[in-house]
């Protein structure tokens, strides 16, 4: 590659604050990129109706709301590189990958968040919460349209390839990545303050709330319920808190909305944005099922995981925290079926996990990989 030409970074699940910096950072991105181009419309419709508080609208963005449009503006840039963000599960996937390949002189796939849960499931990303015959017409969807070239480069830490068809062996240039999960606790400091007893909340009656704005969920929480989840997951934190004394901090998911106030029992600390700063400063991690706990395997963090009566925990959450005690090897607490635990909970310590997060050892940071490929 040279430094010469016009690059476009496409997000498949929108321009917002979170796909940006866990693609780097907007300080990385600018100086590689002229344009920021935002697909999520056609390509991750589900994604683009969310009204998430973190879009953000730098001045090179760019919205294409349908594949024609986007066809017609890929064929009028003609972009020296573009790099896709998000390609996994998308719709329209084909007509996308179509209209950069033809289109642009090289282009790249960047894949550095998948899932734990995934990871012992046979990898299978565009499976989840879709039934069988949908699950066979995306895959049948998911393929290298014919005539376009592969990708030219596929930065990961999932070095096969094995969820794009766009990638080659022997063609595409498989550049290996850290997790981004190893990329935020590498340029994270520990939080100030005593060490905690964190909760890392998954905003899970925000995310199933029996609610208009629900749109793809299980509509699970009316107003009654919500308050008696939240009344049981206070109460095992103070009383967890009390046989600890350790004081309890809620980290707080960002889907949670900036401006409604924190659900949990006001002598707690909670805040947002700073998940992996607590979690450096930790003594005992408490979650359902959040895929915060690589975190806790790479910090060899004592976690469990909080299970509340079958009437109160939505079935995804019900069934995906079983599986995830279970591959992940982490203790779980029923409450308030089961005493407070009196054995020292172990260390997250899943040697599986910590190479799927950090397959590199050298631990190149995005931006200097991007850097380094595109000769910027």
């Amino acid at each position: 590659m040279t430094a010469n030409g016009k690059r476009a970074v496409v997000f498949c699940n929108g321009v917002r604050q979170r796909m940006i910096d866990e693609s780097g950072g907007l300080d990385a991105l600018s100086p590689i990129f002229d344009v920021f181009i935002d697909v999520s419309a056609f390509a991750k419709p589900w994604e683009y109706e969310q009204s998430y508080e973190d879009r953000v609208t730098p001045e090179t963005t760019v919205s294409l709301r349908t594949p024609e449009e986007a066809h017609s503006y890929f064929a009028a840039e003609r972009f020296d590189y573009v790099l896709v963000v998000g390609l996994e599960w998308s719709k329209a996937r084909a007509e996308l990958v179509a209209s950069i390949g033809a289109t642009a002189r090289a282009w790249g796939i960047l894949f550095v968040r998948g899932d734990l849960r995934d990871l012992f499931r046979g990898r299978q990303y565009d499976d989840r919460w879709f039934n069988l015959p949908r699950r066979a017409l995306r895959r049948k969807r998911a393929h290298l349209p014919k005539g376009i070239p592969p990708a030219t480069h596929y930065f990961s830490n999932e070095t096969k390839g094995f969820e794009f068809p766009e990638v080659v062996p022997g063609v595409t240039h498989t550049v290996p990545v850290n997790h981004i999960d190893w990329h935020y606790l590498a340029r994270a400091e520990p939080a100030e303050g005593p060490p905690a007893l964190v909760f890392l909340d998954q905003a899970v009656t925000f995310t199933f709330a029996d609610a208009p704005n629900n749109l793809h969920a299980e509509r699970f929480f009316d107003a009654e319920l919500q308050a008696a989840h939240l009344d049981l997951v206070n109460d095992y934190l103070r009383r967890l808190r009390d046989q600890t004394g350790l004081p309890v901090v809620v980290c707080l998911h960002p889907n949670w909305p900036s401006s409604a106030p924190s659900p949990y029992d006001a002598t707690f600390t909670s805040v947002r944005k700073q998940t992996v700063n607590w979690l450096m400063n930790c003594r005992l991690a408490v979650t359902h099922t959040s895929m915060a706990t690589g975190f806790c395997h790479l910090l060899n963090v004592p976690t469990v995981l909080l299970d509340l009566p079958r009437n109160l925990m939505p079935d995804e959450v019900y069934f995906d925290l079983r599986k995830k005690a279970k591959a992940e090897r982490l203790p779980v607490h029923r409450w308030p079926a089961a005493h407070l635990p009196t054995e020292r909970v172990p260390p997250a310590n899943n040697a599986r996990i910590r190479n799927f997060l950090a397959p590199d050892a050298a631990g190149s940071s995005l931006r200097e990989v991007l850097e380094v490929i595109l000769h910027t």
